[in-house]
């Protein structure tokens, strides 16, 4: 009798077992919450594969990101779960996943204003771009970014290199192109650069490309405010009469539009 009690026992713990493990194993759904991609990720790890491992702890993260509009604790959450992800997908040679896996670090950081980890983000990004077959717009975005994040910490010099080199892999025609223009030009001015009439010309010729930028876009009221910056460091360059004759071509060319 205790024999046939003991075998009853075992039975009911053992069924009693299966759902809990079934769900272990489970695939979330698309709305399913952080910690269930997250929990997955880690059984997916043991049990299935690395890349699907790497998949769940990516989208853990972009879950953990959508959270942290109302929380930053949960940038702590998103950055581990990213880190994981970025590694399992460099040992499955999946290195377009991992540069978009740093970008979003990247991106996340920089929302949370932790300028430093942005910037190490971006930058293994760009690393990683330049290594492989990025197409120069990417490239240009992740530079862009890089240079957002110099900016912010105040390194004006490394901010004006990655926005000058974005506007070098950057279509004029493309629409940022005037915003990109304006960094770069800001950026130039912020780093000290005037300091003697080469370096003022150098910024007012950056302003000058910005405002022409800016024009062609539609945006012709901040393009004369652009303008006339440029205007300002042509005059401290010594240039006063090029900067007259610079600023009244500008609006009479504006007016015509």
């Amino acid at each position: 009798m205790k024999k046939i009690v003991s075998i009853l026992l075992s039975l009911i713990l053992l069924v009693g077992l299966v759902p809990m493990s079934a769900f272990a194993g489970s695939h979330p759904s698309d709305n399913a919450p952080a910690l269930d991609w997250e929990q997955y990720a880690e059984y997916a790890q043991r049990n299935t594969s690395n890349e699907d491992a790497a998949e769940a702890y990516k989208k853990a993260a972009e879950k953990y990101c959508e959270y942290i509009k109302e929380e930053v604790f949960y940038f702590g959450p998103a950055r581990d779960c990213y880190n994981k992800a970025i590694e399992l997908f460099k040992d499955e040679k999946m290195y377009d996943k991992v540069l978009k896996c740093y970008e979003a670090l990247g991106d996340a950081a920089f929302g949370c204003g932790k300028n430093q980890e942005a910037r190490d983000a971006y930058k293994k990004a760009g690393e990683l771009a330049e290594e492989t077959d990025t197409e120069d717009w990417y490239f240009a975005v992740l530079q862009e970014k890089l240079g957002d994040a110099y900016m912010s910490l105040k390194v004006y010099r490394d901010a004006a290199f990655e926005y000058g080199h974005a506007l070098q892999k950057t279509d004029s025609s493309n629409e940022t192109y005037g915003a990109l223009c304006l960094k770069y030009a800001q950026a130039l001015e912020a780093d000290g650069l005037a300091s003697d009439p080469e370096g003022e010309m150098i910024i007012a010729r950056a302003f000058t490309d910005a405002a022409g930028a800016l024009v062609i876009r539609g945006s012709e009221e901040e393009a004369i405010a652009v303008m006339k910056n440029g205007v300002k460091h042509y005059e401290k360059a010594g240039m006063q009469e090029y900067a007259q004759r610079a600023y009244a071509a500008f609006t009479e060319d504006e007016s015509k539009t």
